[in-house]
């Protein structure tokens, strides 16, 4: 199963809210397009135009991120609620995580609904 794609991005999932990192080396964060970017960027505590010129200016270094879907799958996972993780905002990543819970809600009915009806 799949989640929406966000940022670009489509992950895939196990469970409720687990998901795959299996597949994610240790050391992903090693090969980050941020590890040499300036930090508050990524976590901009100015609010108005500016922290979305610094939010803007860190999607930017992320678009060109050899390991950007790792970095969104490990923030989805942990949920992270701060910084850009992924090229996503964390109201990005919220959003996302409602409309994953409304879609096992409404399988979890479809499921009930048929077991219901055998």
């Amino acid at each position: 199963m799949e989640i929406s794609p966000i940022a670009g991005i489509t992950l895939s999932r196990m469970g409720s809210d687990a998901f795959m990192t299996d597949q994610m080396p240790p050391d992903w964060r090693a090969e980050g397009a941020c590890l040499t970017a300036d930090p508050d960027l990524f976590f901009p505590i100015a609010t108005g135009a500016v922290a979305a010129r610094q939010a803007n200016q860190a999607r930017r270094i992320c678009a060109g991120c050899l390991v950007r879907a790792q970095c969104l799958r490990f923030a989805m996972n942990i949920p992270e609620a701060h910084g850009i993780w992924g090229g996503t905002t964390p109201e990005e990543r919220l959003r996302e995580r409602r409309r994953e819970r409304e879609r096992d809600r409404r399988y979890a009915r479809r499921v009930a609904s048929g077991l219901a009806a055998s």
